[in-house]
């Protein structure tokens, strides 16, 4: 890993390892942080637990497909809804968000974090 590429990303990280209340990161866990900034949705493991990362201008977007999937498996049987059916779902991940986006992607401990430009949710 290249010091420059730490050095660039040092905010980001004393951000994310504040609110996350992680002592300190190992170097492949620095290294594969620093690779995945900048990506719109990943999974990482900081600390001994893994973490999702979702960039806050795609969170909306992700969401919306999450909760059309949930809808499709839990309620559809995982069938496919006809062509010629319309459902909003835009409307429907709106009516879903109860208090943030924790319930349907903080599958550890339902907590939203917020750090870097980036909502994280603990998965395991």
């Amino acid at each position: 890993m290249k010091l420059a590429e730490i050095r660039e990303n040092v905010d980001l990280l004393k951000e994310i390892k504040t609110e996350l209340v992680i002592s300190s990161f190992d170097s492949d866990e620095l290294e594969e942080l620093c690779k995945n900034l900048g990506n719109d949705d990943f999974t990482i493991s900081l600390d001994g637990c893994e973490y999702r990362f979702i960039d806050e201008v795609s969170i909306e977007s992700i969401y919306e497909e999450a909760i059309k999937e949930l809808v499709k498996d839990c309620y559809l049987g995982g069938c496919e809804i006809p062509w010629w059916v319309a459902v909003d779902w835009v409307q429907t991940a709106q009516n879903c968000m109860v208090d943030g986006y924790a319930h349907t992607f903080a599958h550890y401990d339902g907590v939203e974090h917020t750090a870097a430009n980036y909502y994280i949710f603990r998965t395991s």
